[in-house]
């Protein structure tokens, strides 16, 4: 392990490589404080009962098949829970919590969808997939 940090290191600076700063620097302390038996050197913000993070993979391998969602979902103001489908397009955490934009099959807009507040989704046909139009998330 100590080898492969030791490589991702090297990688530092270029641009692909950005997002897994924090990945290395996690890798590189689990390795240190295992081998030296150390107290930790550095924290990263974890939370292990962010709710609705358990639908993460799902979402995400909707988005890439391009398939619609059936999506139960209790927004903050509603008693129960609602149910309709939904175009997923793009996932995104902000402040530590994720959320999904995506579009109603009933309207045009895009709309936001806190992960946390689905309680349950499930795929439909592909074939239905309406496409993202004119909107792109990257930054």
């Amino acid at each position: 392990m100590k080898e492969i940090v030791s490589l991702l290191k090297q990688f530092n600076g270029f641009q692909i490589f950005d997002e897994m700063t924090e990945l290395i620097a996690k890798l590189e302390n689990n390795i240190y404080k295992s081998t030296q038996k150390n107290p930790n050197h550095i924290q990263f913000e974890d939370n292990k009962q962010l709710k609705g993070i358990e639908h993460l993979n799902g979402l995400y391998q909707a988005i890439l098949h391009k398939k619609p969602l059936l999506i139960e979902y209790k927004s903050f103001k509603s008693e129960e829970a609602r149910k309709d489908i939904y175009h997923p397009f793009f996932l995104k955490e902000y402040r530590n919590r994720w959320f999904i934009i995506c579009r109603s099959n009933k309207g045009k807009l895009l709309i936001t969808l806190a992960l946390d507040r689905i309680e349950a989704f499930y795929e439909l046909d592909s074939k239905l997939f309406k496409e993202n139009e004119g909107i792109y998330f990257e930054r």
